[in-house]
């Protein structure tokens, strides 16, 4: 009963309904977006009008030998080119493309977003100290994911709120894994934001591990939610489901349904064994999918999605969980 009036009741249920939604209709109906998407079609059919006449300069390429052939030859092939030349350019505007109409659906997402999850008496997030090592484009990268999590993150009960971040640079291989990884540091309150680590949505995630350890009730609601998700799975190590990812041997995860939001590798990291200090990938997984696609998150995965929401605003935090 305590789980259905927190994690399933009508305002949760209602922000992860509009977030499945609400926004997508929004971002198909803006001018900008449905320009863009119209010059991607555009593109897309030159492209394929192109390849037929590619393949029908393939088609009349003379079979047999002498001056003439020769002369056909150099004709096919020269037209060829020029058709090589304008797939490059076809293909460099898609890219750039896509690339602007992304960042169009996160920019619009983000703004409704923010409206759909209401949190009140928000903690800030921001990053206290870098290491004199840090480059800016990794610096920008943390201050990017901390402005993103500013605003979304009510503070605790007594008013707490997370202290910043220390950002450590540490290239060393860590956790028994081959090379260096991002990771935090419960005794600094500290991410490590190796070289070349600029990946925002990584800092999300390990941002996250800060918002289990300081705001009281986060941690044990999300050790509840993985339990109640898991149930009686049985552990595997990552390295016998995953080979090719280099986990470290002690490593070990279940993999339940989370794959339908987070695809089947991140699924097996989301249901990591809970570390020593009682730590879980949870409230890190579901912030990074959060970021990644709030709209997909709540379509595939409404359950999750709503109890993210609900640490993310308070609702949802100490709660005990029934048996699945």
């Amino acid at each position: 009963p305590v789980w259905e009036r927190v994690v399933q009741n009508r305002k949760l249920q209602g922000k992860v309904k509009k977030l499945a939604g609400l926004m997508d209709q929004e971002i198909k109906h803006a001018q900008e977006w449905v320009e863009i998407t119209g010059r991607i079609k555009d593109l897309e059919q030159e492209s394929e009008t192109m390849q037929k006449q590619v393949n029908a300069l393939q088609e009349s390429l003379p079979s047999g030998l002498g001056h003439a052939a020769n002369e056909q030859y150099a004709k096919v092939y020269q037209q060829l080119d020029a058709v090589a030349e304008r797939f490059g350019e076809i293909h460099k505007e898609l890219a750039g493309l896509h690339g602007k109409r992304h960042r169009l659906k996160q920019d619009r997402i983000q703004k409704s977003f923010r409206k759909v999850l209401q949190v009140k008496d928000a903690s800030p997030v921001h990053a206290a100290e870098f290491d004199a090592a840090h480059t800016e484009r990794e610096k920008e990268a943390v201050g990017a994911a901390a402005r993103w999590l500013t605003g979304l993150i009510a503070s605790g009960p007594q008013g707490e709120t997370l202290p910043g971040f220390q950002v450590i640079k540490d290239d060393k291989p860590t956790t028994g894994r081959p090379g260096p990884s991002a990771f935090y540091r419960a005794s600094q309150h500290a991410i490590n934001v190796h070289s070349g680590m600029v990946s925002e949505a990584t800092n999300v995630h390990e941002m996250g591990h800060g918002i289990e350890y300081k705001i009281p009730g986060v941690q044990s609601a999300a050790q509840h939610f993985l339990r109640y998700r898991v149930k009686d799975e049985p552990l595997r190590k990552l390295n016998d489901v995953l080979p090719t990812h280099g986990y470290g041997d002690w490593e070990e995860g279940r993999e339940d349904d989370f794959g339908k939001a987070l695809g089947t590798d991140r699924a097996w990291y989301a249901g990591k064994k809970e570390y020593a200090d009682g730590a879980t990938e949870i409230v890190s997984m579901g912030l990074e999918q959060l970021y990644r696609d709030p709209s997909g998150f709540a379509r595939a995965d409404s359950e999750f999605c709503a109890f993210v929401a609900g640490v993310l605003d308070g609702s949802v935090r100490d709660v005990p969980v029934p048996e699945r």
